[in-house]
């Protein structure tokens, strides 16, 4: 693989991915359930279906003009021709193709509800941005990010280990869901201007850059009032606070949100946090 191609990927936002799944797999560890091929192929197909939907976003973010050499995007890749958008599109199917061959595998172990959930969020990856439905260019980004890469994720990655679910696993998942929302709307907010000169609607453009603003710090205020909720309602033991160790993070990033400062690295900050909450959550429930 190519340093092109390597950058395309986008590897170092897989954690995005990793992180529901490594929750759910350790809920369900702390059940007594653990399959180490299970945990691997449900890590592997949430990977895949991450960067392929990354691959699809840089294709048509190129063609609807979206990205131009001057906007703060992760990757210019496409837009450089350094892989043409015929080989990105390629590359984006054969991963897509690789998660639905692990939901079709881990549903003939588990069940049709997984393998029915897998095709679920690949159909929500490809047509996040692809045409003719363009979900996040209708709006509906944040809370589909929210939808898959929280709630679907934590929930498919311990169903698969044991074949039923529990309260405890829905509302944990939660927080990890509204973090990983909050990235997608960093970038969006601060990317408003951009977006609208190009007549595409994101969730922040909807409501304005002042309520943006007040959602993000939302978004991320409820990750940590769940954790102590869940703590409070015994759901998990005092470990499950290890997360508010990441709070300074957390209130920095509101704080430069809402006083519009230098949102240039938001989005990578905003993923900072994600990563930190969510390793040391993990580790809550682990210990």
């Amino acid at each position: 693989m190519n340093k092109a191609w390597l950058i395309l990927l986008r590897p170092w936002s897989l954690t995005a991915s990793a992180i529901p799944v490594l929750l759910g797999t350790a809920l369900a560890w702390k059940e007594g359930y653990f399959s180490i091929l299970v945990f691997l192929l449900a890590l592997i197909g949430g990977m895949a279906l991450q960067s392929g939907t990354n691959i699809i976003n840089e294709i048509v973010d190129v063609k609807k003009g979206i990205d131009t050499l001057e906007t703060q995007r992760d990757s210019k890749i496409i837009l450089k021709k350094e892989v043409s958008s015929a080989s990105a599109y390629k590359g984006a199917i054969v991963l897509f193709s690789i998660a639905l061959i692990i939901a079709i595998y881990l549903g003939i172990l588990r069940g049709p509800s997984i393998f029915f959930l897998g095709v679920l969020g690949i159909l929500g990856g490809y047509y996040y941005t692809a045409e003719p439905i363009s979900l996040k260019y209708r709006a509906m980004g944040v809370p589909l990010v929210f939808l898959l890469m929280g709630p679907f994720m934590v929930i498919g990655s311990y169903y698969v280990q044991t074949g039923y679910l529990t309260t405890t696993l829905l509302w944990l998942s939660l927080p990890i869901g509204l973090l990983v929302a909050s990235i997608l709307h960093a970038n969006d907010v601060r990317d408003i201007e951009e977006d609208s000169k190009v007549q595409i609607l994101t969730l922040s453009i909807l409501i304005g850059k002042q309520r943006a603003s007040m959602l993000y710090a939302i978004l991320i205020s409820l990750a940590y009032l769940i954790v102590i909720a869940s703590v409070l309602k015994a759901q998990v033991g005092l470990w499950g606070l290890l997360p508010l160790v990441t709070l300074p993070l957390a209130l920095k990033a509101i704080k430069q949100v809402l006083t519009k400062a230098d949102l240039t690295t938001i989005d990578q900050e905003t993923a900072k946090i994600h990563l930190s909450f969510g390793l040391l959550l993990i580790l809550g429930v682990i210990l």
